[in-house]
């Protein structure tokens, strides 16, 4: 119950993302526009995180052997169902030429997620955490658009 406020923001902004991605067409992911809403959503899970930082502290830092141990896991596999819907939308579409598999998405929805934890495990400031995590934003975009082999881009097989 402690940290349910802010799963409720996770939720929120994953509801909100899923929405973009049906709202705007897949080849968009890389303009400014799609960076700034994925941005302003990952912004909104981390305000959440450090409303409640000492919580998501103990979370991330000591829930090895509580009833909190497999959260963060939970969350990766959430991400990772996102992840599986997404790249099937983008082979449904007919833009995409690789269908990463469920490990594969789920190390890179691991690492995305891990990304905004380390904000919070190391105390970064706001504003200096939405720097990091904009890179981080960029960076999946970009390997959103790669990946799958989108607009002639290589994918990898």
């Amino acid at each position: 119950q402690l940290i349910q406020p802010a799963f409720d923001v996770i939720a929120t902004a994953r509801t909100v993302a899923a929405e973009a991605d049906e709202a705007y067409p897949a080849t968009d992911m890389l303009s400014a526009a799609a960076i700034q809403r994925s941005l302003d959503g990952v912004m909104q899970v981390l305000g959440a995180m450090h409303e409640q930082a000492v919580a998501f502290k103990l979370l991330l830092c000591c829930a090895d052997g509580s009833p909190y141990e497999d959260t963060m896991e939970h969350i990766v596999d959430s991400y990772t169902d996102s992840y599986e819907a997404y790249a099937d939308h983008l082979i449904e579409l007919g833009i995409a030429t690789y269908r990463p598999g469920r490990m594969e998405l789920h190390m890179l929805a691991r690492a995305f997620i891990e990304s905004i934890c380390e904000c919070v495990r190391h105390d970064i400031a706001p504003d200096t955490a939405r720097a990091y995590l904009r890179s981080i934003v960029i960076f999946e975009h970009h390997g959103w658009y790669g990946l799958p082999g989108i607009g002639g881009s290589p994918a990898v097989k």
